[in-house]
């Protein structure tokens, strides 16, 4: 099995450690761990960072943008060792191009960072959310994203609720920048109160700063992170109850990719998915990254025809959303597998649900229909569950023409990948 690459990151005047854990951080000026990060995590976290929800009326190619933002960080970021460094794609562009492409992976690091080590269950991009509300959007600098964190106290109560948090990346194509970490921590403090009235008073306000780190007399560039709680409060009260807020979170995440999913697959024609608790994925054209979403939440989000008219239907999207949320075993920890039991692929996924596996299936490897026996019984989880079904549960291979092509089962279980990664994903430098 494949090791899994980390990413290093500093995190500097946390009070508690983990935020919403209540303990006290050991090492509040600044404490130097890393998380664990294969690529399927990090295609997950791009696919989804910043990305524009069909209810705004934009992203009318949402198939089309899946793959952009796949491409561009599959293109962007190369392993070497356990960590991501530059590609040589990357440093040949030029400095303009390098800006737009040091945000988008800016945004990518932030979404890694609030999820996979601060511990949220899901972000959006705060403008999808305002825009999902018919509210304006500022001209002013702004964060960029939110996110809610489940109650550390137990199952989710009228009494104790959610916590919320306000997230502003930054991206730099070259080393740390104390300025740049400066500038985000002014923009959380100056949040326009429209957007602070979205997360309200007590919110985690969070700054992230993605780099690529050259010290140490190191070959390669390092990709790293500085995070970074300015310890700041929002004197305005958010009109979201903690249940709506949850939905619209996890709405603006997901539904644009939802939509990238239906489109693609409408493409090479794929069949309707049948299992409550299978996923509806595609396998993006010409690569071996697959993206799926749980079939109950991709029937609703792409059920949703545009932006909410009047408040009932914003009372009833979310209504329904959080029925589908609420379904056992939905939202979970994340987890991660580096590498299925011949080392070929790696699957991930989001608290939200979102699931991708790449799978840099070799020369040889032609699958069943070429005489390459799957192991019988091999258990399948699709979400947070085992199955010993293949033919429930696993992802469905089609080519670019739309003809069927071998499917393979994940060779995988939730138990499995959490008994070796629980505990691991995040670990002190």
């Amino acid at each position: 099995m494949m090791s899994p690459i980390r990413v290093p990151f500093v995190a500097s005047d946390f009070a508690h450690w983990p935020p919403f854990s209540g303990a006290p951080n050991a090492h509040p000026k600044a404490r130097s761990e890393s998380v664990s990060c294969i690529e399927a995590t990090l295609v997950a976290h791009a696919i989804k960072a910043g990305s524009v929800s069909p209810l705004t009326g934009g992203a009318n190619r949402p198939g089309l943008e899946l793959q952009w933002r796949t491409a561009m960080v599959q293109s962007s970021l190369t392993a070497v060792g356990h960590r991501w460094s530059r590609s040589a794609s990357y440093d040949h562009l030029d400095p303009s191009e390098k800006t737009s492409l040091s945000y988008f992976l800016g945004l990518a690091m932030a979404s890694l960072v609030a999820e996979e080590v601060l511990g949220l269950e899901a972000t959006a991009h705060a403008d999808v959310v305002l825009r999902m509300l018919g509210r304006p959007i500022p001209a002013k600098e702004r964060p960029d994203l939110i996110g809610f964190h489940p109650s550390p106290n137990g199952p989710v109560t009228p009494t104790n609720g959610f916590g919320r948090a306000l997230i502003e990346a930054k991206g730099r194509s070259q080393g740390f920048s104390a300025s740049a970490l400066a500038e985000a921590k002014k923009q959380l403090a100056d949040a326009p109160a429209v957007i602070a009235q979205l997360v309200g008073p007590g919110s985690l306000d969070v700054a992230v700063e993605a780099f690529f780190d050259r010290k140490r007399g190191r070959a390669h560039s390092v990709w790293s992170a500085h995070v970074l709680d300015p310890d700041r409060d929002h004197a305005v009260d958010s009109d979201l109850a903690d249940d709506e807020f949850r939905a619209l979170t996890v709405a603006g995440s997901l539904q644009s990719i939802a939509l990238g999913i239906a489109e693609l697959r409408a493409d090479v024609g794929a069949p309707e998915r049948g299992p409550l608790d299978g996923l509806t994925s595609v396998v993006l054209p010409r690569t071996d990254t697959e993206v799926g979403i749980p079939t109950p939440m991709f029937e609703h989000l792409i059920a949703q025809p545009g932006p909410f008219e009047s408040a009932d239907d914003l009372v009833r999207f979310t209504g329904q959303l959080l029925e589908v949320i609420s379904m056992p075993d939905y939202l979970s920890r994340s987890f991660e597998s580096p590498a299925d039991s011949g080392g070929r692929q790696s699957f991930a996924r989001l608290g939200s649900g979102l699931c991708v596996r790449t799978a840099p299936f070799g020369e040889g490897d032609a699958g069943p229909e070429a005489g390459v026996v799957e192991p019988p019984g091999v258990p399948v989880a699709f979400p947070d569950r085992v199955v010993r079904d293949n033919s429930v549960n696993e992802f469905e291979h089609r080519t670019s023409e739309g003809q069927p092509a071998p499917s393979r089962a994940l060779n995988m279980s939730i138990e499995a990948a959490r008994a070796e990664f629980n505990g691991t994903r995040i670990v002190s430098e």
